[in-house]
Formats: C-alpha cells, structure tokens, sequence
C-alpha cells in the first residue's frame, strides 16, 4: 500500500473513532435526562437513623439511580424500608457487590434484603456501610 492509502485509512478510521465516540455520549446524556424525567420523588420520610457501629436494615433492594435518580449517574443498591426512614443508601464496598450478585445491577425492589453494619448520615440521607446481610425474600 502507498502511503496516501495509508493516510486515507487512517483518517477515516479517526473519524468514525470520533463519531462512535460522540454517538456514546450523547446517548448517556439522553439516557440520564431520561431517568431524570421519569423518576418519582425519593420515599425519605425525612426521618435519619441515629448514627451506630451496629444497626440492621430491612427492605427491597432496588436501584436509586433507576427509581429516584440518586446515589450517584450510574446504579446503585439502595434499601427502601417499609417505614421511616424509607430509604438507606448502601455505601460501596465488597458486600454491596455481593448483594449485587442476587439482585443484579440494577436492582428490581423483587428481593428483600436485611444488612447490618455501620449507619451514618450524609446530605440528609441514611447510608449503611454493610459488614454482612441475608436474603429475606425474593419474588
């Protein structure tokens, strides 16, 4: 091949590198805006858990980024409570993945789940750095 091939190829290959690239971003913005617009308000009963070395959380295990457009621009498990406080973000680490491993990525709310753990606030949230859990219930 001579080099003005060569050169052709290749500027042709940056473009369509450039176009893939730009074509991926846009569409995470629109999927991002998207949840944005769909979601319903967070369910915080505006009550906070008192911080603890050890407490235990029981509820559904769903995705806040999916339902609420929280906890971050991409999935996350959180717990929705049946009570107050209605949700406790769950902070990431080895046991969060695990938890991922039954509920998937993005979690459906079909599997109920009770942590334990460290709880603390942030930004007026309730976040549980989890030690160990249990399945309670799937559908």
């Amino acid at each position: 091949m001579n080099n003005a091939k060569i050169k052709r190829l290749s500027i042709v290959g940056l473009l369509v590198l450039l176009l893939v690239v730009a074509a991926g971003a846009g569409f995470d913005r629109w999927r991002a805006t998207r949840h944005l617009a769909e979601v319903a308000p967070l369910p915080q009963f505006g009550s906070l858990i008192p911080a603890a070395e050890d407490a235990e959380v029981t509820g559904k295990a769903m995705c806040g980024f999916c339902y609420w457009g929280e906890g971050g621009k991409s999935c996350n498990v959180v717990l929705r409570t049946r009570a107050e406080p209605g949700v406790v973000f769950l902070s990431p680490n080895a046991k969060v993945n695990d938890i991922e491993k039954i509920t998937g990525k993005c979690a459906s709310g079909k599997v109920e789940i009770k942590a334990r753990g460290i709880i603390s606030q942030y930004d007026g949230h309730n976040y549980l750095f989890v030690r160990s859990f249990e399945t309670v219930a799937s559908n």
